[in-house]
């Protein structure tokens, strides 16, 4: 039944397209059980927003060229205290952060087509770009950066 699963994982990617639909694709396909139907689009939405907002902490992560140890722990400790996620979908976004470091996309194309796919949510928007500033870097002081850098 993989075939199957990669097949919706595959059709997900498609229909979101892009940056956001081409990590889904690639993960969610293997991690569905075999009751699991098409997702709904409330279901497209919340794993298109939590795609996008783990593949940015990657991309904020590595914008000095390498993620340190300490910025995946703080990023490790915000999915604990913030989202308090169960252990698969813990490891769904590890998953998105490994990949999205080293992929080729850059912050604002996953930024924008999550910014597009949301247009009619402007709530789940400001909860984005509000998750983001909580673990980026302050430009003001570095030692009380939220993500710490490695520079």
């Amino acid at each position: 039944m993989s075939f199957w699963k990669a097949g919706i994982g595959g059709m997900i990617g498609f229909t979101l397209g892009g940056p956001i639909g081409g990590i889904l694709g690639a993960i969610i396909g293997s991690k569905l059980s075999d009751e699991e139907r098409r997702p709904s689009n409330n279901q497209k939405n919340q794993a298109a927003f939590f795609t996008a907002l783990f593949a940015c902490f990657a991309k904020i992560a590595k914008a000095d060229g390498r993620v340190s140890k300490e910025e995946i722990n703080k990023v490790d400790q915000f999915i604990k205290e913030r989202f308090n996620f169960p252990p698969d979908q813990r490891a769904f976004a590890i998953q998105v952060f490994n990949h999205a470091k080293d992929d080729r996309n850059s912050f604002e194309a996953y930024a924008k087509q999550l910014a597009s796919l949301l247009a009619s949510n402007p709530s789940s928007l400001v909860m984005f770009y509000d998750c983001l500033l909580y673990t980026s870097p302050s430009p003001r002081d570095k030692r009380q950066s939220r993500m710490p850098s490695s520079a």
